[in-house]
């Protein structure tokens, strides 16, 4: 059997693992080596399996085997092509109960990348959600794309309803931009735009904490003093919702 013939069964493990959504995310972030030797032991499986079956054929109807080995002489050849269709066929079957989502969620929860997480569990509620930056900024809106499917850097796409900053000092909560009253007084629609047109992309990366929003929850919070005031605050400026 060639070199190259007895690679096949190694591609065949590679292909089962990067289209099986079940283990094409995790794969993607896996070294090189690492990838390299998963890969082998889905190939030799499956090399077994195909073994097995053709074993099983060969008793069943020999006149197939012989057929075959008439012309494809070299021996094994029936196993690793077998191994590589199967490795081929596998997957988009196993993908009908497993869904690239579910597949994308399973690494981030194993990653431990939990904004991702919060902002995809936002998106799929239709929940609000906030997000503090590292220059201080803060964009409070709806996020309509979260990256979590994404292997490398992402960015995360939201629709903001308000955006501002948080003081230096005391951290409070400055709302500078109020986009829901323009798109509620259709001043969105009256200049030919949409509301996606509102939307900001920003990169995961610097994104330093996330939170989902409520507004009502969070002046119930502001009703009940919280947080309490402290005689060296200074007043909050026009626009101010508070410490977040």
């Amino acid at each position: 059997m060639s070199f190259g013939l007895l690679l096949l069964p190694a591609v065949g493990g590679y292909w089962f693992l990067t289209t099986w959504n079940y283990t094409r995310y995790q794969v993607e972030r896996d070294s090189g080596y690492r990838l390299l030797f998963r890969s082998a032991i889905v190939g030799i499986f499956f090399y077994c399996v195909a073994k097995a079956l053709t074993l099983a054929l060969d008793l069943i109807c020999p006149f197939l085997t012989l057929l075959w080995d008439a012309h494809f002489p070299d021996p094994f050849t029936s196993e690793v092509i077998l191994s590589l269709g199967l490795s081929v066929v596998i997957p988009p079957v196993l993908n009908w109960r497993y869904t690239k989502l579910q597949g994308a969620r399973r690494v981030a929860r194993n990653a431990g990348d939990h904004v991702e997480l919060l902002i995809d569990r936002a998106i799929e509620e239709r929940k609000a959600i906030e997000l503090s930056l590292r220059s201080r900024k803060i964009y409070i809106g709806v996020a309509t794309e979260s990256g979590i499917s994404a292997t490398s850097a992402t960015d995360v796409v939201m629709i903001p309803m308000l955006s501002g900053y948080r003081q230096e000092g005391t951290l409070e909560l400055v709302v500078t931009t109020n986009y829901v009253n323009v798109i509620l007084n259709n001043a969105v629609a009256g200049s030919g735009r949409t509301v996606r047109d509102l939307q900001v992309v920003i990169p995961l990366s610097e994104v330093v904490s996330a939170r989902l929003f409520d507004l009502q929850v969070y002046q119930a919070f502001r009703a009940n003093g919280y947080p309490p005031a402290t005689a060296a605050a200074s007043p909050a400026p026009p626009g101010t919702l508070g410490a977040g």
